[in-house]
Formats: structure tokens, C-alpha cells, sequence
């Protein structure tokens, strides 16, 4: 398409696509956008919970009570050793957070390490089982 303007001097119009080009462009790219976040979001309610499952509760309530004491909400006294069988990453967050802010110590130990007398912090319930066995416990909090 030619136009002619007032000097005299023909210039092309530039290519407007008609409507249905546009239409075309704008659900190709909603439709490219909805397959790359797809797997995105799937991934995310899958990952995202707010409640815990109950075969959670035993391995995570001891880093429930470490974090009660990290944000000073509980001011009972935090029994030293802790005994956990198992890989303790979670735990060892809260104690290093314990250390700096608070300069409490809190040492692991292993089953076979506990004596008679010893006030730990446990959660696992064969580890209760196992203890009940040899020595006469008290449960002190819950």
C-alpha cells in the first residue's frame, strides 16, 4: 500500500497485522505460558503444606521445643543432651541459633551414652521404649 503526502514523496505504510493475527499471537504465548508454569505450580502444592503428617510429629517435635526456645516463648529450663538416632540437620540448626543467641550449649548423644540420673530430650519412641527397659523414666513435658 502506497500513501502520498504533501511533498510529493511516496512512502510505504508500515504492515499492521489485522485483528486475528493478534488474537492468534496473544493465545499462543498464554498458551506457552500456561505449559511452562504448569509443572511449576504442581511442584509447589505438592512441596507446600501447613500442617505436619503424623510421621512427622516424632521427628520434628524436638525442633519444636529448640525453636519455643530460640524465640523465647517457653521459659522452662532446656534439658542439655539431646538423643536422636538419625540424621539431626534440623536439630543442629536450633542449637547453633541457641549458641549464638543465648550461649546455651546443648551437646547429641548416643543411646548407649545415657546414665541413670541424665534428663534428656527425646523424641523418638523406641528410643523411650529402649530407655524404659533399663532405667525407670519420667516423662517431664509433653
Amino acid at each position: 500500500m502506497l500513501c502520498l503526502y504533501g511533498n510529493g514523496m511516496k512512502q510505504e505504510m508500515p504492515f499492521r497485522p489485522s485483528k486475528y493475527c493478534r488474537i492468534k499471537k496473544y493465545f499462543f504465548i498464554l498458551f506457552t505460558a500456561v505449559i511452562l508454569l504448569y509443572p511449576y505450580i504442581n511442584i509447589l502444592q505438592k512441596v507446600k503444606r501447613k500442617d505436619e503428617h503424623k510421621w512427622d510429629a516424632e521427628i520434628y517435635s524436638v525442633s519444636h521445643v529448640l525453636r519455643e526456645y530460640t524465640d523465647e516463648t517457653s521459659h522452662n529450663e532446656l534439658p542439655s543432651p539431646i538423643v536422636f538416632e538419625g540424621y539431626h540437620a534440623h536439630l543442629m540448626f536450633y542449637t547453633e541459633i541457641l549458641e549464638i543467641k543465648k550461649n546455651i550449649n546443648i551437646s547429641f548423644k548416643e543411646i548407649k551414652d545415657v546414665q541413670s540420673g541424665d534428663t534428656i530430650l527425646l523424641s523418638q519412641e523406641y528410643i523411650m521404649d529402649e530407655q524404659e527397659k533399663l532405667y525407670v523414666c519420667e516423662v517431664l513435658e509433653t
